[in-house]
């Protein structure tokens, strides 16, 4: 094996440079888009707990305590909570968290992307120049055996077999991590939905209770006036 990748020259370095990037990148990504790093079920369902029973400080608590996509997302919106915002605001509001989180999960598969893209371009990089060397040879000093020409020919296509055995399982880990995104982005965009028209309703009721509206004072009736003394009259006697 070593003596193969040392014919192969300074080219299928770069090539298996490349593998090692694309599985460290692809074994990251997969330990990062899990479930229960982007959206658990379990915080699902005790939020929805809390948030029936309009207990927001716990709320705020459970989401600091969980590094999640949805914990972050959710203290986004808790957090504005007594801003007094309408439904589409608090949507707003968890759309740009959402985003937020979506960059930093898809972050580095574009990486993976580009490494299953180059290897067959690095191959083909190194074949050519090892046959631009093998007919370099030829050329000074002749044809009169073929094994050099043949040397060099099957020499030079070891990088273009490395570059698509790289490049193969690369490109197929890259869809693979596509696709497990868009499934959990999805999964994550239902919770919060649900999550934050919950949010909004309870608010909403807490916000109409008796306890919370203002109370009127009535308007004190006015006093009754004392009735006007009897003035005496003139000499004394009373009318």
């Amino acid at each position: 094996m070593l003596q193969l990748i040392a014919k192969g020259g300074w080219v299928i370095y770069l090539i298996i440079l490349g593998s090692v990037i694309g599985l460290t990148i692809f074994f990251e990504r997969l330990w990062a888009l899990r479930r229960s790093k982007v959206c658990p079920d379990d915080l699902v369902k005790q939020l929805q707990i809390l948030i029936n029973k309009r207990e927001w400080v716990d709320a705020k608590t459970r989401c600091q305590r969980d590094d999640s996509s949805l914990a972050r997302i959710m203290w986004a919106v808790l957090s504005q909570l007594d801003q007094g915002h309408t439904r589409a605001e608090m949507k707003e509001i968890a759309e740009e968290a959402g985003q937020r989180e979506a960059f930093f999960m898809e972050r580095g598969i574009g990486s993976l992307g580009v490494v299953a893209s180059l290897e067959p371009l690095m191959g083909l990089l190194g074949t050519v120049l090892g046959m631009i060397i093998a007919f370099r040879r030829v050329a000074e000093s002749g044809v009169g055996d073929p094994r050099l020409v043949a040397g060099g020919v099957w020499a030079a296509l070891l990088t273009t077999a490395a570059g698509l055995i790289v490049a193969i399982p690369a490109y197929i880990g890259y869809r693979y991590l596509l696709s497990r995104f868009d499934r959990l982005l999805i999964d994550l965009q239902n919770d919060v939905s649900v999550l934050v028209e919950g949010i909004y309703q309870q608010n909403a009721l807490e916000t109409e209770s008796p306890k919370f509206q203002k109370r009127t004072v009535p308007e004190e009736e006015p006093l009754p006036l004392a009735p006007p003394e009897t003035l005496p009259s003139v000499g004394g006697e009373s009318p």
